[in-house]
């Protein structure tokens, strides 16, 4: 039980994710209000749309966590409702050894995404003619967007 709630927790916690990143494009397709002003310099010019954005991403990150706070809070109090004191503790036990696991799984493929990378930068890779694939290729362009992913995931 502990691990299928852990499992729930994570796929709430990355659809709420999801839908934050999809408000927000949609927010800024929409809004007139994030475009900057080309008519006052540099610093000025992005102030009221950092502003805009700012608030909107405080309430809407703010709206989203609710699904996955909730499993949070009450997955714990239901399980030591109905399954005791030691269905609390086993609850808990799968619960830890699944994120501890889906932590070494995160570490190790952000450590992936950031090798990859490396490995052409130095000119390590090579095509099937024997061309080396460097900085410039569309391949490390692709990585420099996993390493994106990958940095952050990569300290977990």
């Amino acid at each position: 039980l502990g691990i299928v709630m852990t499992m729930l927790f994570t796929a709430n916690t990355t659809i709420s994710c999801l839908d934050t990143s999809k408000a927000f494009m949609r927010f800024c397709k929409e809004s007139k209000e994030v475009e900057y002003k080309k008519s006052v310099p540099f610093p000025n010019s992005h102030l009221r749309p950092l502003t805009v954005l700012v608030s909107f991403g405080t309430i809407t990150s703010m709206r989203m966590v609710f699904s996955p706070m909730i499993n949070t809070i009450a997955v714990p109090m239901l399980g030591g409702w109905f399954l005791g004191l030691r269905g609390l503790l086993f609850l808990v036990s799968g619960s830890n050894v699944l994120v501890l696991c889906l932590s070494i799984f995160l570490s190790n493929s952000g450590q992936s995404w950031v090798a990859a990378r490396k490995y052409i930068l130095f000119g390590m890779l090579r095509d099937s003619a024997g061309k080396i694939i460097g900085p410039d290729s569309a391949e490390y362009e692709n990585l420099g967007v996993g390493e994106m992913i990958g940095g952050p995931v990569e300290d977990t």
